[in-house]
């Protein structure tokens, strides 16, 4: 498959080189290795390269099994691949094959290709690798639901064809070249309210959940941050991503970012209630079918038809149990109740982040304020000086480091090494309570700060020439202001 290349620089960046899943319990025998292939990415491949690839990945798990005690590897690093592992369930594995960023250089007056294997983080991909995984059981279930017919040969059939059905689509929209520390966190922005506001939603959500008995969970986005949820992080993210990276680009940007509202439902209902993005099918071509996802809690999945409905820059999602209490009086009875309110809520956050605009009160704040678009930022500090916050209690994230884009358009805006280096940092204080404090400077004149306590972790990027004293009094400054409550007793 053709990798991207930049030009100017005459190099190619990191690729999805092969995305394949195999099965080892079947085609055991010599001549049938063939049926372990469930799905392989690039397609057109030949067989017989199909069934080399699948035979040297299980020869390198069982080679690794001799040394450990469970099936634990999960990366292979050669000159020119990265090559992830990992298994969903059991006898599953799936295997994500990347081609290491190169450079076109000239030495002797003769041409030859770097290879940088090293930019391309491990974990990172194989986080990537995992939430693929994730989203094909947020929308299908697991591997083994999939196994429905009256015999193996009906079985692994109908989960061959789900596969393809969701991975051919999947894998074309992995941008595997702006992977980042946020991939690892699987974290989401969180919008903050004031108590009033906050408690204003909660009640809404209350009342929906309580008029609508169908309705079993809420989640409410405004400007695509979280306000509230009532599903678990780990499905929560899922369909977070779907949400961003596939239902809103698909709708038109005034309906989802709060213009003119021209996709209305028709019943005759004042145009400003807003609109379902997946509601009833007869409200025309740009209201999409409601998915049917799939929820685990405590490793159990239980079946939901997801109703997305958007009101200027405030989004509803809404999860029925029961398919069959989605008729058209359903879809007219919830349009009527929650449009007005949810089309007030969403006006009101709004005027208030404007009235908030230029405030810095926290960490928080000071990144939803310039997400919304804040005209008197310090633009030679936004250039200069980066943070990031994760808490792995909640998976929530704030920061500059992706600032004023949407998630799903992510764009560096500090470099791959410094990237990584964060990914290095962050890895080794992750899913621990301990407190700690590390100040790294690079060649490049790069300073990160990073302070971890109770499963929450702060970095601060500087991109100047100065001295260990300087960046300390800056970063003990921004904690000060902004995390002083978090890190008080560090």
């Amino acid at each position: 498959m053709t990798e991207p290349v930049d030009d100017a620089n005459n190099t190619k960046l990191i690729a999805l080189k092969k995305f394949f899943i195999f099965n080892s319990k079947y085609g055991s025998t010599e001549g049938e290795e063939k049926n372990k292939i469930m799905f392989y990415h690039p397609s057109e491949n030949e067989l017989d390269t199909k069934i080399k690839d699948i035979g040297l990945c299980e020869a390198i798990v069982k080679f690794t099994n001799t040394f450990t005690a469970d099936e634990s590897v999960y990366c292979m690093r050669t000159q020119k691949t990265l090559q992830l592992f990992y298994k969903p369930e059991h006898d599953f594995w799936m295997m994500m094959i990347l081609n290491a960023p190169s450079e076109r250089k000239t030495r002797d007056d003769s041409e030859y290709t770097e290879y940088r294997c090293e930019d391309a983080h491990e974990i990172v991909y194989r986080e990537v690798l995992k939430q693929s995984y994730y989203m094909f059981r947020l929308f299908s279930g697991t591997f083994m639901d999939n196994l429905v017919g009256d015999n193996e040969t009906q079985q692994v059939e109908h989960l061959i064809n789900k596969l393809s059905k969701f991975y051919s689509k999947y894998v074309a929209t992995l941008k595997t070249r702006n992977c980042d520390i946020l991939d690892i966190c699987r974290s989401i922005q969180y919008l903050p309210l004031n108590k009033f506001q906050f408690l204003r939603v909660h009640n809404f959500i209350q009342m929906i959940e309580s008029t609508f008995v169908a309705i079993k969970h809420c989640i409410f986005l405004f400007n695509e941050q979280l306000v509230w949820s009532g599903i678990n992080p780990s499905d929560l993210y899922s369909i977070y991503e779907y949400l961003t990276g596939l239902l809103f680009p698909k709708c038109s940007a005034d309906d989802v970012r709060g213009g003119s509202l021209t996709r209305n439902y028709s019943n005759g209902l004042d145009a400003q209630y807003g609109a379902y993005l997946a509601g009833p099918t007869h409200q025309g071509d740009n209201c999409k079918k409601p998915p049917t996802v799939y929820i685990c809690n405590n490793g159990e999945c239980q079946v939901y038809k997801m109703i997305v409905y958007n009101a200027l820059s405030g989004t509803l999602c809404l999860f029925v149990k029961d398919k069959s209490a989605l008729t058209n009086d359903f879809y007219e009875e919830l349009h009527a109740f929650i449009g007005p309110q949810l089309t007030n809520i969403a006006s009101d956050i709004a005027e208030n982040l404007t009235k908030d605009n230029g405030k810095t009160s926290s960490l928080i704040c000071t990144s939803t304020s310039s997400s919304i678009g804040n005209a008197n930022a310090d633009e030679s500090t936004t250039q200069t000086t980066k943070y990031l916050f994760f808490n792995e209690l909640n998976f929530q994230h704030n920061g500059s480091v992706h600032l004023n884009q949407k998630l799903y358009k992510k764009k560096r805006s500090i470099p791959r090494e410094i990237m990584n280096l964060l990914n290095d940092l962050y890895i080794q204080d992750a899913n621990t309570s301990n407190s700690s404090e590390i100040i790294v400077k690079t060649l490049s004149d790069y300073w990160i700060v990073k302070r971890s306590t109770n499963w929450r972790h702060s970095f601060v990027i500087f991109n100047k020439n100065a001295t260990l004293l300087d960046i300390a009094e800056e970063a003990n400054k921004i904690f000060d202001t902004h995390l002083n409550d978090v890190f008080s007793h560090i």
